[in-house]
C-alpha cells in the first residue's frame, strides 16, 4: 500500500519502498548485468563418487561379444561462494518463468504509482536503458548499494514526472539496502574454483571378448582396458571450473545447471587378434545411459545423499546394430561441504 501525498507522510515513509525499487532496478538491468560480487568466504568441497559394475552379451548375425566391467570414478573438487545469499534460484528450472513474473508485477506496481499522479512519465527506450545500465556497471562493478544510486534517479523519473517524488525515490535509494526488501535470501551460488586443486580418480577394469565373422571363419579377438592415467594440468582446471550449483541454505539442497559430468581419462587399452597383440591409449568413454542418469539424478538432490540404478550397456560400436542383453549397475554419492 503506497502513502496517500500529504505532509503527514514526507518525512516517515518513503514513496516507495525497497521491495519495489530494488525490483525495478533489476529490472532496468535486465537481470543479468546484477552478476553477484565475489564474496570473501571460506570454498566448499564437493565429493563424487560412482561405482559400475556391468556385463553384456552383444550379437549381431555372425558377430558377437561379452563385456565385463568395473569402474570407480571420485572426484573432489572446490568451489566458493559468489556474492550474497539471493531469494531466487537462479539455477531452479522455472528461474526464468518466476523473473517474468516478478517482472510482470514490478510493471504493474510501476503502473499504479504512476497512476497515483494523474500522469505518467515519457517511457525510455530499451537502449538507452542498457547504455545507462552498463554505465553503471563500469563505475560500481557489482556493487549493488552503487548501481542503486546510480540508477535511481533514472527509475524515479519512470514512476513519477514530479520532480519532488523523484528526489524523494532517489533519497530513499541512497538509504535502502537488500535487506529492506523482506525477502528470504536463502539461495546461495558456489562457483569453481580456478586452479583448485581437484583430485580425480579413476580406475578401469574391462574386457570385451568376441569374434567377427571371416571368409574364413570366425575371428577371435579380446579388449583389455586397464590403467586409467592421471588428467592433465589443463584437464583439472576443466574440472575445477567446470561446477557450478546454487545451495538453498533452508532446505539443504542443491541445485545445478545439468547435473555432474563424468571426467574421461585415458586408459592403455590392449587388442588381441590373430595371436598378436597391440597397444595404444585410448581416451575412455562414458556409456551415455550412465552419464544421462548421473546427470538427471543430480539435476537438484540434497546435498549430501546416494543413488543406484540398473541402466542399459551398449558401447558406440554396438549402437543400433543387433540385440543387447545385459546392463551396468550404477551406485552414486555425493557430498557437499562448507567447510
Amino acid at each position: 500500500m503506497y502513502p496517500e501525498e500529504d505532509s503527514r507522510h514526507h518525512g516517515s515513509r518513503p514513496l516507495l519502498p525497497a521491495a519495489l525499487l530494488i525490483p525495478l532496478l533489476l529490472v532496468l538491468l535486465a537481470w543479468s548485468l546484477l552478476m553477484p560480487a565475489q564474496a570473501g568466504e571460506r570454498p566448499a568441497r564437493l565429493t563424487i563418487d560412482l561405482q559400475l559394475d556391468g556385463s553384456s552379451h552383444w550379437q549381431d548375425g555372425g558377430d558377437d561379444s561379452r563385456t565385463t566391467l568395473k569402474r570407480r570414478y571420485r572426484i573432489v573438487s572446490w568451489l566458493q561462494p559468489v556474492g550474497e545469499p539471493m531469494e531466487v534460484n537462479t539455477k531452479a528450472p522455472d528461474y526464468a518463468q518466476t523473473m517474468m513474473a516478478r517482472a510482470d508485477r514490478v510493471q504493474a506496481r510501476v503502473a499504479q504509482a504512476q497512476a497515483r499522479h494523474g500522469q505518467i512519465a515519457p517511457p525510455m527506450d530499451m537502449a538507452r536503458q542498457m547504455e545507462l545500465a552498463r554505465q553503471a556497471q563500469a563505475a560500481c562493478g557489482t556493487d549493488r548499494a552503487c548501481l542503486m544510486r546510480m540508477l535511481a534517479p533514472q527509475v524515479a523519473a519512470q514512476v513519477t514526472p514530479d520532480r519532488a517524488q523523484q528526489a524523494r525515490l532517489v533519497r530513499h535509494a541512497e538509504t535502502a539496502s537488500p535487506e529492506d526488501d523482506g525477502e528470504d535470501r536463502r539461495f546461495q551460488t558456489f562457483q569453481g574454483i580456478d586452479r583448485c586443486d581437484a583430485k580425480v580418480e579413476v580406475q578401469v577394469d574391462e574386457t570385451i571378448e568376441g569374434r567377427y565373422a571371416d571368409v574364413q571363419g570366425p575371428v577371435p579377438w579380446k579388449v583389455v582396458r586397464r590403467d586409467a592415467q592421471p588428467p592433465t594440468a589443463d584437464e583439472l582446471r576443466l574440472i575445477c571450473l567446470g561446477f557450478s550449483l546454487v545451495l538453498d541454505r533452508r532446505t539443504g539442497a542443491i541445485t545445478t545447471d545439468a547435473g555432474f559430468g563424468l571426467p574421461e581419462p585415458r586408459v592403455t587399452s590392449v587388442h588381441t587378434e590373430r595371436g598378436r597383440d597391440s597397444s595404444s591409449v585410448d581416451r575412455l568413454g562414458t556409456l551415455d545411459a550412465v552419464s544421462k542418469w548421473v546427470a538427471e539424478r543430480t539435476r537438484q538432490v540434497p546435498r549430501a545423499g546416494s543413488a543406484s540404478a540398473t541402466l542399459p550397456m551398449v558401447s558406440s560400436r554396438e549402437a543400433g546394430r543387433g540385440r543387447t542383453e545385459g546392463g551396468v549397475k550404477a551406485t552414486l554419492s555425493w557430498k557437499f561441504e562448507e567447510l
